[in-house]
């Protein structure tokens, strides 16, 4: 099965992507970056997904351009939520505005790593507030063995991507990751969808 070629939308989303959207494109999969190109217009599309909140390294490329945009035109959600930093956040911006999607950004209050972590904490607590709203997440670096969803506080673990992962966990928000580093057991149950591709469980999310 080539990535992303049987995957669809579906139980909350209600939607059906073009394949043309579908074709995976990361570097682990494709290893010469591509230039990114604007996504598929998806104008009649479908809007059940509120809020896909995008996080992710802030050393990604935009080699990870075409499967962030196309995993933005399957969700299809009416607003895209992520950071102010390089990398991921600047990716989904780029992806979110071709596509003509609304972005909300989350900013930092300065470049310390303490406010960069009060942000990313603030970021995920407010996506919990919000029904049905999900997380997709770009980690390159693998996840320390013993982290666990966690509830109460933002648990620093050497990558701003992983904790904000368990937290999203810890307060119920359905995750998604993109990653050639798979989630430890620590975090739970996750449905591999492809190589890279990995989804919590129970999640409600369908591809």
């Amino acid at each position: 099965m080539g990535h992303f070629k049987s995957l669809s939308i579906s139980g909350n989303f209600g939607y059906e992507a073009p394949r043309h959207a579908l074709e995976c494109m990361c570097p682990a999969c494709h290893p010469s970056p591509t230039p990114p190109a604007p996504a598929p217009a998806l104008p009649n599309r479908p809007t059940l997904q509120p809020v896909l909140a995008i996080s992710g390294s802030r050393y990604l490329t935009l080699s990870h351009y075409p499967v962030m945009a196309g995993l933005i035109a399957i969700i299809s959600p009416a607003s895209i939520w992520t950071g102010c930093a390089n990398g991921a956040d600047s990716i989904a911006t780029l992806a979110a505005n071709r596509i003509g999607i609304p972005v909300r950004k989350f900013y930092a209050s300065g470049p310390l790593p303490a406010q960069l972590a009060a942000r990313s904490n603030a970021f995920i607590r407010a996506t919990a507030k919000v029904p049905r709203a999900a997380l997709l997440s770009f980690p390159n670096t693998p996840a320390p063995a013993n982290l666990r969803p966690n509830l109460k506080s933002w648990q620093p673990c050497g990558s701003g991507s992983w904790s904000g992962i368990a937290l999203a966990l810890g307060l119920g928000i359905r995750v998604a990751i993109v990653t050639t580093h798979g989630p430890p057991p620590s975090l739970g149950a996750w449905r591999k969808l492809q190589p890279c591709i990995f989804v919590s469980q129970p999640a409600q999310l369908e591809f």
